[in-house]
């Protein structure tokens, strides 16, 4: 008989894929170009108009398995933004008994002054927890377990300087999760039994740079975000702890077509986070290739480059290679550094506003994995 445990993995980096690059990150949003508003200034790019993406993506993620996806998109002008504002729903569905539903917009109003965001989903997840720990993740010795969570997301940001946003947001997430499996007394059961059925609840201050000329497919300029999150009993949360969530996105024109685009990213959970809230590769294509939470821990940081380039008519390609490592805590990373490297292919699916169908393929540590998803990874 299945033992019942509380035990959750953060599900809005799977739902919130579904719907639009521009809200694969969370809670955030993918600003454009923007200044103070006593001294307008005219974003890159042509003024934008509507437009409907209809998409079966196929699935295959180490994670999850693989399966199919249906997504819809409208993409339209609002506010006197150049760049578009969006609705999207999506649905997923994968071999290992995965579903996925979700919703939400992004609207930019009073020409990017202010920039408000909204989604919630459900997913019923199957996958494999490994542990806490660099050596956890070596080691690759899985618990199977299946969590039905119910999420929900929002953020606002004001513009406040010249590419410059700040602002605040909201994340919540209830849980049920049983394990797939008989679990004897230990370590791992002790660990698992410790968040039984849980609610989070937490509030966010956000901070964003952003020079990109698109904000689907950048061609030139940079992309920084710093996120702190605060989960507080006060705010209804079973569990209390910080989260700091940083980025950097930096992309560089290369030839006629071609892009260099480079990231960096950092994260770091406080001492009384939860282990489903910890650190991990996967969840936000940082190396590419891991399985999402095998290598989970309180201070992760990652850094990755991507050529991309034209093929013809509507396809292109991707060259990618990255590291990083996970550690108890900032000032205890090794030598023993994980790394990643692949390629994939691109299909322009709108060319009005440069959304891209992706497939990628990764290989690390002798193990294959593809990928298929909306967007460019970062």
């Amino acid at each position: 008989m299945k033992n019942k445990r509380g035990f959750r993995c953060t599900v809005l980096a799977l739902i919130v894929p579904l719907l639009s690059p521009a809200l694969a990150a969370g809670p955030e949003i993918a600003p454009v170009k923007g200044v103070e508003e006593v001294e307008p200034k005219p974003e890159t790019g042509i003024k934008t108009t509507a437009d409907w993406v209809f998409m079966p993506i196929p699935i295959s993620n180490p994670s999850i398995g693989t399966g199919l996806a249906l997504t819809a998109l409208h993409l339209f002008p609002f506010g006197g933004s150049t760049q578009p504002s969006l609705i999207g729903a999506g649905a997923a569905v994968t071999s290992n008994g995965t579903w996925i539903a979700g919703a939400g917009t992004q609207l930019r109003f009073k020409e990017d002054l202010w920039r408000v965001t909204f989604g919630a989903g459900v997913a019923d997840v199957h996958y494999d927890f490994y542990g806490i720990g660099e050596t956890a993740g070596d080691i690759g010795a899985s618990v199977p377990v299946a969590t039905r969570t119910n999420a929900m997301f929002g953020s606002v940001l004001r513009r406040i300087g010249a590419g410059f946003y700040g602002g605040a947001g909201m994340r919540y997430a209830g849980t049920e999760t049983s394990l797939d499996t008989d679990l004897p007394p230990g370590p791992m059961y002790d660990l698992l039994s410790s968040e039984l059925n849980v609610d989070t609840v937490g509030v966010s201050l956000i901070g964003q740079y952003d020079t990109r000329d698109s904000s689907f497919s950048p061609g030139s300029g940079s992309f920084a975000s710093l996120t702190l999150y605060r989960f507080d009993e006060a705010l209804g949360s079973d569990l209390e702890y910080e989260l700091l969530d940083a980025q950097w996105n930096k992309y560089f024109g290369i030839g006629r077509y071609g892009v260099i685009a480079g990231r960096m990213s950092a994260c770091s959970a406080s001492d009384g986070a939860p282990f489903f809230d910890l650190c991990q590769f996967g969840q936000k294509k940082d190396l590419r290739g891991y399985v999402s939470g095998r290598y989970r821990d309180h201070a992760m940081y990652a850094a990755q480059v991507e050529y991309r380039t034209p093929f013809f008519h509507r396809f292109g390609g991707v060259f990618f290679a990255g590291f990083g490592q996970v550690a108890p805590d900032w000032g205890k990373f090794d030598s023993d550094v994980l790394s990643s490297a692949g390629a994939g292919l691109r299909y322009l699916a709108s060319e009005k506003h440069k959304v891209t169908a992706s497939i990628d393929y990764s290989r690390v540590k002798g193990e294959d994995a593809w990928y298929f998803y909306i967007g460019d990874a970062f």
